[in-house]
């Protein structure tokens, strides 16, 4: 119910004020599918109560980040505070694993023997041991999970993942077919084509303004 309404809210609104954020770290282990040994690291995320009221709200909105640092995502998810608006819900915007300063081994992260922690399986780990961290902190009872492209992705399998977690996913340009192999990986190209063939004209005037 509440996922269907959030694509209302997001259909609906169509500008917001992104609000200040509070930054945090979470410990989180470098690897959540064997039991030694273990290691940890400081997993960043970005959180704002400004639409949260305390035994009022009862949700979580939560940003799936992806391949960048998290504020970088934080200053253009605007949909996301609008839909927060509407349903008073608490925002946090999770950093994946292996970007910004999440950074499981420092500056040795990317070194061979190191960076085969950085997978999606690992990178919702996180994401639902933290979400599961903030809700005895909070105690929201719905979850919906928010990401565009490959974040869109990590959304959509965290729902298929942890059901008993995420009560909704809103997943936007996200290649869930290209990647499954349900349709041709040149399907984006080819769209990309066909806006470039319809507005070529308008492309050339552009370059020719630079």
């Amino acid at each position: 119910m509440i996922a269907g309404l959030v694509l209302l809210v997001f259909v609906r609104f169509s500008t917001a004020n992104i609000p200040n954020y509070t930054e945090h770290s979470f410990t989180q282990v470098v690897d959540h599918f064997n039991a030694a040994p273990i290691v940890t690291f400081q997993q960043r995320y970005l959180l704002t109560e400004k639409y949260w009221t305390q035994g009022v709200s009862h949700a979580l909105f939560f940003y799936t980040g992806n391949e960048g640092p998290i504020d970088q995502f934080w200053d253009n998810s605007g949909f996301v505070f609008e839909a927060a608006t509407h349903f008073k819900a608490l925002v946090v915007f999770g950093e994946h694993r292996y970007y910004g300063q999440s950074l499981p081994f420092g500056n040795q992260s990317f070194d061979a023997g190191k960076v085969h922690y950085l997978t999606m399986d690992q990178a919702i780990a996180d994401y639902a041991v933290l979400i599961q961290f903030l809700q005895s902190k909070y105690k929201f009872t719905r979850t919906v999970v928010f990401g565009g492209s490959y974040g869109g992705q990590l959304s959509t399998y965290m729902r298929f993942k942890y059901p008993f977690i995420v009560d909704g996913a809103l997943a936007a340009s996200a290649p869930i077919f290209q990647v499954a192999g349900i349709v041709s990986g040149e399907l984006f190209w080819n769209g990309v084509t066909v806006v470039l063939n319809e507005n070529k004209l308008f492309c050339m005037c552009l370059l020719l303004l630079k």
